[in-house]
């Protein structure tokens, strides 16, 4: 009995020992964004410029095409800032483009700002040149708060599943804080389907 006893508590410590698997844990809830605070107003979303993915799955289509990643990301999150927040005064990637085309040495190309910068979290007031960048932009589009894609990153799931890490922030163009930054997570058969995901988690809906 005393061996079977041993037996028995050696097995249940090497069960309890066993490590969790790090693609079947919980994410943590994205913030939410709170999108009526911003209704009526102009936001500028500045294009994504950073995307990764994990080793796994970074030679395989599309992962391994980085333009047509950031060109899909970005569709994707304007997408769905403006059919779940319509009461925004969304200036998406492609304005953003234009309207810093035609302000040559005034606006810096809105693909090179430096805002993947803001995928760190402790920063908490945006770095220049960013904040520079942001003033520019903000004093001829309008509107005071800038909407900042910073990363993207990609994770191959069990069952053909795609997990999309997505950092987001929104800065103040007049001080340089911070006011809101989460990491949203979607999961979905398809990279497309993972960023959905992700954005509505951030972009809930309700009727309160």
């Amino acid at each position: 009995m005393a061996l079977l006893l041993v037996a028995a508590c050696a097995g249940s410590q090497k069960k309890d020992e066993t490590k969790p698997d790090p693609k079947k844990q919980e994410y943590p809830v994205a913030a939410p964004l709170a999108t009526e605070a911003m209704a009526g107003q102009k936001v500028c979303v500045l294009p994504m410029t950073l995307v990764v993915s994990e080793d796994s799955i970074a030679d395989q289509e599309p992962f391994n095409n980085r333009a047509k990643m950031l060109a899909m990301t970005d569709s994707l999150i304007g997408l769905a800032l403006e059919s779940r927040a319509p009461s925004v005064d969304w200036v998406l990637p492609p304005q953003v483009r234009q309207i810093a085309k035609r302000a040559p040495g005034v606006i810096t190309d809105p693909d090179r700002m430096g805002q993947s910068v803001l995928r760190n979290e402790h920063i908490q007031d945006v770095p220049d040149p960013l904040w520079s960048n942001i003033r520019a932009l903000s004093s001829i589009a309008g509107g005071r708060d800038i909407f900042v894609p910073s990363m993207i990153e990609f994770f191959k799931m069990p069952n053909d599943q795609y997990r999309a890490e997505l950092s987001l922030a929104v800065a103040d163009s007049r001080t340089g804080h911070i006011p809101w930054r989460t990491v949203a997570t979607g999961i979905g058969p398809t990279a497309e389907r993972a960023i959905t995901a992700a954005m509505n988690e951030v972009l809930v809906l309700s009727r309160e």
